[in-house]
């Protein structure tokens, strides 16, 4: 999680050395603050999938729905 349950605002950087300690070995997901503005970092941490729920669904427009393959 790059942000608190629930909170629903922006993610905090300093929360991606979770990302590339997480396990070497296995898949790594990243739930909760992941945008366009940040999904390179993320990637680039390690992380192998990422879960898009509030950001997909408040924004509907054509751009966004094409995006996340």
């Amino acid at each position: 999680m790059l942000l608190e349950p629930g909170t629903g605002g922006r993610s905090d950087p300093a929360m991606l050395h979770k990302v590339s300690h997480a396990g070497l070995d296995r898949p790594v997901g990243v739930d909760g603050g992941v945008g366009e503005d940040n999904l390179g970092s993320v990637l680039a941490a390690g992380a192998t999938y990422i879960v898009i729920g509030r950001r997909l669904f408040a924004d509907t427009t054509a751009h966004t729905l094409k995006e996340p393959r």
